[in-house]
Parts: C-alpha cells; sequence; structure tokens
C-alpha cells in the first residue's frame, strides 16, 4: 500500500473540476492523535474540494450538515475530502464514489498524557476556544488534577475506542455521541478499523 503522504500529494495534485478522482477521502480525526497538523495539510487541497465536519450535538445532525453541504456544492463531485472529529462512515453514502477511509492512531498511554497536557493548558490560558470545557474536564476544588488523579477518576476512558465505534455508525441506545465503555463498544471500534484503507501511526507520522 502506498503511503499516505503519496496518496495526499495525488489528492492536491489532481485537477480542480470534472471528470472527478476516483476515491472520496474520508479521514477521522481522533483526539490528540496528530490530526491537527495533517489537517493542515490536508486543507492545502482547497475549500472547495474539502467538507470539515466539526462538533454537532448528535451524529444525525452531522450527517444532515454533509447532505446540505453536498447539495450547495455546484458541482458535488469536486468533493474530494470529508474530514473532522464527526465523520461517520454512513457519510460515504452521500458520494457515488467509493469511499477512502484513513486515520491516524496513537499509543494509548502517550495519548492520555497528552490529553491531559492539552486540559491544562486550556484550562490555564482564558483566551483559549476550549478554556471552559477543560475546566470542566480537569478542575476540583479550586485546581487542576495531577494526571495521576485524572487517570483514577477514569477521565476520559477508552477515548479511542468510544471515537472509532460513534465513526463505525454500529446501532447504540441513541442519536448521541460517546458510547458506554464495553464490549460492544471494542467490537464496533473494531470493525470501524477494518473499514479503514489506511491506519497511520503518530510515532510514524514522517514515513506514513
Amino acid at each position: 500500500m502506498k503511503s499516505l503522504l503519496k496518496t495526499v500529494r495525488d489528492l492536491l495534485g489532481g485537477p480542480p473540476g470534472p471528470p472527478p478522482r476516483e476515491h472520496l477521502f474520508l479521514f477521522l480525526h481522533l483526539p490528540k492523535c496528530a490530526g491537527t497538523s495533517l489537517l493542515k495539510m490536508l486543507s492545502e487541497v482547497g475549500p472547495e474540494r474539502v467538507l470539515t465536519v466539526a462538533e454537532f450535538s448528535s451524529k444525525s445532525a452531522a450527517d444532515q450538515f454533509v447532505h446540505e453541504e453536498i447539495c450547495r456544492l455546484n458541482s458535488p463531485a469536486n468533493l474530494d475530502l470529508i474530514m473532522g472529529r464527526n465523520v461517520l462512515f454512513r457519510m460515504q453514502a452521500h458520494s457515488s464514489r467509493p469511499p477512502w477511509f484513513f486515520t491516524f492512531l496513537r499509543d494509548p498511554v502517550d495519548r492520555y498524557i497528552s490529553q491531559h497536557r492539552f486540559y491544562c493548558h486550556a484550562a490555564g490560558d482564558p483566551q483559549h476556544p476550549a478554556h471552559a470545557a477543560a475546566l470542566q474536564r480537569i478542575a476540583v476544588d479550586h485546581r487542576l488534577m495531577t494526571l495521576e488523579e485524572f487517570a483514577s477518576a477514569g477521565c476520559d476512558a477508552n477515548m479511542l475506542t468510544r471515537a472509532l465505534a460513534d465513526a463505525s455508525d454500529q446501532p447504540n441506545a441513541d442519536d448521541r455521541w460517546w458510547w458506554s465503555d464495553g464490549a460492544e463498544a471494542f467490537e464496533a471500534a473494531c470493525t470501524m478499523l477494518q473499514q479503514m484503507q489506511f491506519i497511520g501511526f503518530v510515532d510514524n507520522f514522517a514515513a506514513d
């Protein structure tokens, strides 16, 4: 399998407009897995060829957003990439082109430490966009939890498993995000990984 960078270079070099490229690319941005760096690179494709799915209150809202945005495009065939944290497997149905799903994973311990560090940084900066949310996650008794306290409290436990389970669109209790932990979430996450055409790893980011 060719590297992701080679695939992206092909995508960046593709001519705008019809005929459409072969695949519709879908990038699932998992938290603290180098997604921001990759998103910056992928954004160079051009706004008319990229659709970013940010934060939505429910899966149906995210999917409806993609449907409406594609309908608004003058030429939907020009859309090459759907990317973001709320990307769902079902979104491939909005295009007749075969999907090419990809994501990046990270050592779970390293990712967890990075998540805690991010919360500490955001909580300490009132100007940070995630300041209020970070305070809710990490503040206790007017101070920030240490990493050990954060882990002992079960904060953000198994986040990658739950995020992958969400993206898989396997049936769960309701339309909200975040599966509960357990065997069903694990199986759904594995299903999503099996449907990926490419899985990169943060430790090998440059080579991948």
